[in-house]
């Protein structure tokens, strides 16, 4: 689960920098974090386990398309912030 978390770290914080409207860098890789968190959960939850001394590239792919998935739903979620004249 720690390598999830960190893959969902680097998503939120490359984020950042590709897609607009960035919220911050702690907000960015927060909710990368937890994207990736739930992803890698919700991935094992339906039976894809593995001994702890065995890596695992696909859930942690599935970590970092979740985390990426929570931060354009955020953003989408979020719409455009204007400041009123």
């Amino acid at each position: 689960m720690p390598a999830e978390c960190a893959a969902g770290f680097v998503v939120g914080f490359l984020a950042r920098y590709f897609i607009p409207d960035s919220q911050g860098a702690g907000g960015d890789t927060l909710l990368g974090i937890v994207g990736g968190g739930t992803a890698a959960f919700v991935y094992k939850l339906f039976g894809h386990r593995l001994n702890v001394d065995q890596f695992d590239a696909v859930s942690i792919a599935v970590a970092a398309l979740g985390a990426l998935a929570l931060v354009i739903v955020s953003r989408a979620a979020a719409g455009r912030r204007t400041i009123a004249p």
